[in-house]
Formats: C-alpha cells, sequence, structure tokens
C-alpha cells in the first residue's frame, strides 16, 4: 500500500489542536509569544513558585507596571507590560482588571477556575491566542466578563475544555476562530456585536445558552466561516422561549469541514423553537457539509428554507428524498435514506445524497460507478449507533465505483459516521473516487479497495481506518489529523 503523508498545517491556529500534550500545546504558544512570558502570582512572593503550579495564581487586581505580581518563571516578581503573555496555573482565582486596562499578546490556562472580570479593558493583540492547556489531562474551564478588545478577533484553542463569556464584549471585532474546545455564553447576560463573525478552524463547538430569558430572542453575527474540522454551534434551550441565530453570511467551506447545528433543551426542534438562518442560502437547498440534530438525537443532513433556516432532512417530505429498502433503481439527483438491505438494480447519472439509518447492505452491480453528488460534494452517513457492545454496522458491496460529484467533475466526498457506536465499511472490491475525502462524527468509518482520493484526507472526529492493500490511492496528497484517528491496519 502506498502511505500518504500526514501533514501538520504550519498556522499555530488549526495545529494547536494536533498536539497530544500539555507541554508541547505549551511550548507552541510560548514559542509564539510577543514580550516576556509571565505566571499570574496574586502573592507576589516568587519564593516557592514552579511553571508546574506551586504557589502561583489566587485573586487579586491585574494592571499595568503597578504591582509585582507576576512570576517570570526563573527567580523574581515584576510587573505587567503591555504585550506580555499571561500563563495562568496554580490556585483558581477571580483576577479583576484594573480600571486602566491591559494589553496581552495571548492567554494560556494551564488550572481551571480563573475567572478574569472588573471593568477595565482586557485588549488582545492581533493573531492572539486563548489557550487552554491542562496538565493533568482534565479539560480546563475559565470564564472572561472583563471587556474584551480585539480588533481582529481572537483565537481559541480549548482542548477539549470550555470558556465561558459574559458581559459586553462588542469590542471583539473580526471573528472568533475556535481551534478546539467550547466557547460559551448566556444570552441573557452576554452582549456580542452583530457582525461578530465565527469561525471553525478545528473540531470545536460555539454555544448560546438561553438562560434567564423571558421571551423569544434573536442573536446576530457575521460570517460563518468553515476552516477545517467539525464544526458546532450549539444552542442550549434552558428556557422555553426560541432561539434564532443569525448569520450574514457564510462564505464557500473549505475541504475538510463540517459544522452541525444542535439544539437541545425544552423539547427543542430545529427550524421551529430553535433556529439558524443564513443570509444568502438558497431556499429549498440542501447544504453538504451542514448537519443538524436535536435533543440528543443523531446528526441528521441539513437543508435550508427561507422561512425557518436549517433543517434536518426529512425524507419524503423535502423534495426528491425518500427512504428506500428491499430492491429497486436509483433516480436521478434523489436523496435516499436506507433502512434496510437494499440491492440496487440500476444506477442514473448522479444521485444527491446517501444516508443509512440502520445497519444494512447496499449492494452495487458489478462494474458500475454511482456519482454521489452531482454538482455538489458527494454526502454520505451513517447513523443509528446505538450500543459499543454490537455497534451498528452498514456495509457497501459489490465491484463497482463509488464517486464524488458527477462524472468528469469529481468533487469532495464527505462521510460522516454519526456516533461512536456508528459503522460504515467499503468492501474490499469498492473503489471511492474524489478530489478530497473527508471524515467526520465520533463513529469508524472503513476502507478496504483500491481507490483514488486525489487530495488531502481529512479526519476529524472518530477513526478512518484502512483495511486494505489499495489505501487511499497513489496520488492521495496527505492525510489531516483535526481531533481523529487514522488506523492502518497490520498486513496493509
Amino acid at each position: 500500500m502506498i502511505a500518504p503523508r500526514v501533514s501538520k498545517p504550519t498556522p499555530l491556529a488549526r495545529s494547536l489542536a494536533r498536539y497530544s500534550s500539555a507541554i508541547l500545546v505549551s511550548a507552541a504558544i510560548m514559542s509564539a509569544a510577543r514580550g516576556a512570558v509571565l505566571y499570574w502570582d496574586a502573592d507576589a512572593v516568587a519564593a516557592g513558585n514552579t511553571p508546574s503550579g506551586t504557589s502561583l495564581g489566587g485573586l487579586g487586581i491585574w494592571n499595568t507596571a503597578t504591582t509585582a505580581n507576576w512570576w517570570d518563571g526563573a527567580a523574581a516578581d515584576t510587573t505587567w507590560s503591555s504585550g506580555d503573555t499571561a500563563v495562568f496555573t496554580g490556585t483558581p482565582g477571580a483576577v479583576s482588571v484594573a480600571a486602566g486596562g491591559v494589553t496581552s499578546s495571548h492567554l494560556l490556562f494551564q488550572s481551571s477556575g480563573f475567572s478574569l472580570g472588573g471593568t477595565g479593558a482586557l485588549t488582545i493583540n492581533p493573531l492572539s491566542i486563548l489557550n487552554f492547556s491542562s496538565r493533568t489531562g482534565t479539560p480546563i474551564t475559565a470564564a472572561i466578563s472583563a471587556p474584551i478588545t480585539a480588533a481582529s478577533g481572537f483565537r481559541f484553542a480549548g482542548n477539549g475544555g470550555t470558556l465561558t463569556l459574559s458581559g459586553t464584549q462588542t469590542g471583539i471585532s473580526g471573528a472568533i476562530t475556535l481551534n478546539s474546545g467550547t466557547v460559551r455564553s448566556v444570552s441573557s447576560t452576554t452582549t456580542f456585536g452583530p457582525s461578530l463573525g465565527v469561525t471553525f478552524s478545528g473540531s470545536s463547538t460555539f454555544q448560546l445558552d438561553n438562560a434567564g430569558e423571558v421571551g423569544a430572542i434573536t442573536r446576530d453575527f457575521g460570517a460563518l466561516t468553515l476552516l477545517g474540522g467539525d464544526g458546532v454551534i450549539d444552542v442550549q434551550r434552558s428556557v422555553a422561549q426560541g432561539v434564532t441565530v443569525t448569520f450574514a453570511s457564510a462564505p464557500a467551506r473549505l475541504a475538510g469541514s463540517t459544522v452541525r447545528f444542535n439544539a437541545n433543551g425544552n423539547s427543542s426542534v430545529v427550524g421551529t423553537n430553535a433556529k439558524l438562518t443564513i443570509a444568502g442560502a438558497a431556499d429549498g437547498s440542501f447544504l453538504p457539509g451542514y448537519f443538524a440534530s436535536q435533543e440528543g438525537g443523531a446528526a441528521r443532513f441539513a437543508t435550508y428554507d427561507a422561512t425557518n433556516g436549517v433543517r434536518p432532512l426529512a425524507y419524503g417530505v423535502f423534495p426528491n428524498s425518500q427512504s428506500i429498502s428491499g430492491t429497486g433503481a436509483l433516480i436521478a439527483n434523489f436523496h435516499y435514506q436506507i433502512t434496510g438491505d437494499f440491492a440496487v438494480l440500476t444506477v442514473p447519472s448522479s444521485i444527491g445524497s446517501l444516508a443509512f439509518s440502520a445497519a444494512s447492505s447496499f449492494s452495487l452491480p458489478s462494474g458500475v460507478t454511482l456519482n454521489i453528488g452531482g454538482a455538489n460534494p458527494g454526502s454520505i452517513l451513517k447513523t443509528g449507533g446505538v450500543s459499543s457492545t454490537a455497534p451498528s454496522v452498514a456495509t457497501f458491496s459489490g465491484t463497482a465505483t463509488i464517486a464524488a460529484g458527477a462524472a468528469g467533475n469529481l468533487r469532495e466526498l464527505i462521510v460522516r459516521a454519526d456516533d461512536v457506536d456508528d459503522r460504515l465499511t467499503f468492501g474490499s472490491a469498492i473503489t471511492l473516487q474524489g478530489t478530497a475525502l473527508t471524515k467526520s462524527g465520533a463513529g469508524t468509518v472503513t476502507i478496504s479497495g483500491t481507490n483514488s482520493i486525489t487530495g488531502t484526507t481529512y479526519v476529524n472526529d472518530g477513526k478512518l481506518t484502512i483495511n486494505g492493500t489499495g489505501g487511499l490511492g497513489a496520488n492521495n496528497q496527505a492525510v489531516e489529523l483535526n481531533g481523529g484517528t487514522y488506523e492502518v491496519l497490520a498486513g496493509n
């Protein structure tokens, strides 16, 4: 088998999630630091301090050039200078930004429980990173209520942790770029500017909770940008009021990126009491790379209508869609949900998408090519997994080719195995063709045949297993890990 090159993109915002070691993450952010790297030391006593957090942390006031409550990492406590990098570790505490405000290059949290408040502005330099890097492996939590001033937004690498923003945050311009972890806000206590964008550059979550609201709310944002990873826009309806999240635009998603709109709490229904609207999205369209889920249920392909925004694809209701099992011919441009074993008699020029909602076999005639997506990327989804002791497996069989896009116009192939118990297997005589392969979802996709993926393979979550001598193909450019696992079984 020809082994693809495993890549780690150089921009720090996308590469932080690839590191599995807190030490490596800390080293990465510190190597990019401007100014000094200083540790918060509320007691202003250097004796006994260690970088691991001993004698560091606590509550106090963060000011500039006044109080020597920052340890230099070596021998002495010093005052803060504009543009230094702040490290919060040790004993958590409430840190109040002084009225005059402070300016920081980067913020690194290595212990949970710190909160940054006060009336002074926390100014973040361009290209700044808010990084959570646990020394114990336990995800970090932190909160910021101090008003942030960030003319170019900021990047967040939470590594499984959660940053809660509250207060007036209209000083954040540009976009919050999420690489990993969760950025959370409560709508009744947090104010963002209406042009603030949300960018996903890795597998991460942007969460809005409507706790404390007494009526329906709409929250407006700027552009929704998908650069990489499995992004989640998560609406938590803590109270039974409607929530609408509106984005001013959605630039074309990059290959390797997907996003899921999720709603939970008080019988949330996506497209009814929990809405995601995107200016410019076409009414009645299928959204490749977009998914929708509600109340802890499985993800479904996302569609769009001008009245209700993003909605889960309802088979038999959405135009040119149906659920099938048994035996039959496929119809051009239809979106299919496979509910049981299905043997294909004939294939059209291209179908819209293919979803498996249960364990099943999908058998193709010998020698055919099934094009999925047409003018769009090809989309395949597996859901229905409920038990880790008895995973739900859907299998492609037959001697055939599955190609993303249309004949003569290959596109990206997006394959999602939704739950950890979902399995999607391409048999040894199945050939995959596409300009890129994107694996999303917590489940496992297994490829066994000789394939032709000419671009990059992205593994955003779960596992992609190579169980055949053909691998991804001689022209596969790279494998990029955005939070998932790439596995090559022994002997292949």
